[in-house]
């Protein structure tokens, strides 16, 4: 197994290209070399293919039929040294000469400095202008693509890819990756070498490809300028971010995937959540400092999610908060929300535990019948199981083996939940709960949709109103409302069989 993959692509310089090849099978290191051409008329292919019949170190070149730019190519290149389980990605550009010795000494620091994730040569651009542009200056921000060496096991800890799947063709991608890598903690650093370097001279010699290239840079600026408009304003990674989402506790709990993503993102970034249930955090790992007021600073990244789910019609609350905001966050396949508590619930007597949430809540339209509730909490209990009421309100004849509406916590709540082997009960704060611990949970909807609400953190199924009744699933129609006043008659619509064939599907 090689130590190094040196990919270079070339276009039209096979002059040129020569020469950079040269330097590299002269300057010694344990290495293989991946070549494409993009698309040449000068027979920089067939050189290429005499290179590599000739030098074992030269894999099997790739010859596109169309220029792929500077992206695509790198990115199989990442491919290819990942399935040869080489542990260093090299980036050189055609028009450059490296030294010899030159990729020992440039992986040297990597064993002087097990932080460090990216190397590059000293020279050219190193720093990012307000407008994000590279320049050379004093402070390190960024290792030009031109001569990068990356270690890909700490890469692959950050991102899957090697560079922003938003970012095409060329331009801007090497500043991006030195930024990701700085964000998720790691260092990036310069090697003190002479390395010849023309730079641009593709592009220069071909006003076609200038023209595309400078398309490419207008879309690629545009989309980093706003991707990294924090960091232009900061220039660091450690500030505090500031979450807001004051109100509509469930609403709250559906947060968490967020600021789990946000957490691994970011991990310098303390993150402080701004809400009227700080409670919910108790516990929570990423989660530095919860309250109902977060007094600003001046570095801080505010992300406001205050109607932002309201405000997304016909999308799951979880995904309308991750595509708000200044951050672009990698969604998860899964949307796992979470909860801690103290101590473990002991159940009251053996067997197995039904925890109800009967209601009333604050929204008529959400209230699911007393009598459908003790239908199933009687049928229930035939069965073997026991019964215990949880949430707030004290009416309805519903039948229980335990009762603690309106005398829990917050966390002994989730305990309770967490301890119960079922929960039932309608879209509330205390189905998002019995979510977050991870109790099997059947949910009953009326002018809201399980499609839109319920995670993936525990087994479920949503009983959803008939969707004939006109105002099925209302809530997720409209935007920028909190409240639906329906008198409660399309839930009534979810039948008791409906209910009971849904908790079978879970307990069978």
């Amino acid at each position: 197994m090689a130590k190094f993959l040196v990919s270079v692509l070339s276009l039209n310089r096979v002059e040129g290209v020569k020469k950079c090849l040269s330097a590299v099978l002269a300057g010694g290191g344990d290495f293989i070399l991946r070549l494409v051409d993009n698309a040449s008329s000068d027979g920089t292919g067939r050189y290429f293919e005499q290179l590599s019949a000739s030098d074992p170190r030269v894999i099997s070149p790739t010859i596109e039929k169309e220029n792929q730019g500077f992206q695509i190519p790198n990115e199989e290149s990442l491919r290819h040294a990942i399935a040869r389980e080489i542990p260093y990605l090299v980036l050189l550009n055609d028009d450059t000469r490296p030294p010899a010795g030159w990729l020992d000494r440039m992986a040297a620091v990597f064993d002087r400095d097990p932080g460090v994730a990216a190397v590059g040569a000293l020279g050219g651009c190193n720093e990012i202008t307000p407008a994000f542009h590279g320049t050379g200056g004093v402070r390190l921000e960024y290792i030009e693509g031109s001569c990068l060496m990356i270690d890909i096991k700490k890469l692959l800890r950050v991102r899957s890819t090697l560079f922003d799947p938003n970012l095409t063709f060329m331009y801007g991608e090497d500043a991006d990756l030195s930024l990701e890598l700085r964000r998720a903690g790691w260092r990036i650093a310069q090697v003190n070498m002479n390395i010849e370097h023309l730079g641009a001279a593709s592009r220069l010699a071909n006003p076609e490809l200038k023209a595309r290239c400078e398309a490419a840079e207008a879309k690629n600026h545009k989309y980093l300028l706003r991707k990294w408009a924090h960091y232009l304003k900061v220039r660091r990674f450690d500030h505090r971010i500031v979450v807001r989402r004051r109100h509509a506790s469930g609403d709250v709990v559906l947060i968490t995937p967020f600021l789990r993503a946000l957490a691994k993102q970011n991990p310098l970034s303390p993150l402080f959540v701004e809400t009227m249930f700080p409670d919910l955090f108790y516990g929570n790992p990423h989660v530095s400092y919860a309250a109902q007021k977060v007094h600003p600073l001046a570095d801080d990244l505010t992300i406001d999610l205050d109607m932002v789910s309201e405000n997304g019609p016909m999308r799951h609350f979880v995904s309308s908060y991750f595509s708000a905001g200044p951050i672009d966050l990698p969604r998860p396949k899964k949307y796992v929300t979470e909860m801690h508590f103290d101590q473990a619930w002991q159940k009251p007597a053996p067997g197995r535990w039904c925890a109800m949430h009967v209601g009333p809540t604050t929204w008529k339209a959400k209230n699911w019948p007393y009598d459908r509730f003790n239908a199933v909490a009687e049928l229930l209990s035939v069965k073997g199981w026991k019964i215990v009421l949880v949430g707030n309100g004290s009416d309805g004849d519903v039948v229980r083996h335990q009762d603690y509406r309106n005398q829990t916590t917050t966390r002994q709540l989730a305990a309770i939940l967490a301890g119960c082997d079922l929960f039932v009960g309608v879209d509330s704060f205390p189905m998002h709960v019995a979510q977050a611990v991870g109790t099997p949970t059947v949910g009953i909807f009326g002018v809201t949709e399980g499609k839109y609400i319920m995670t993936d953190g525990s087994p479920h199924v949503s009983c959803d109103a008939d969707p004939m009744h006109p105002r099925a699933g209302e809530r997720h129609r409209v935007a920028g409302v909190c409240y639906i006043d329906e008198p409660g008659d399309v839930i009534r619509t979810v039948s008791v069989t409906q209910v009971l064939k849904a908790i079978d599907s879970l307990t069978k």
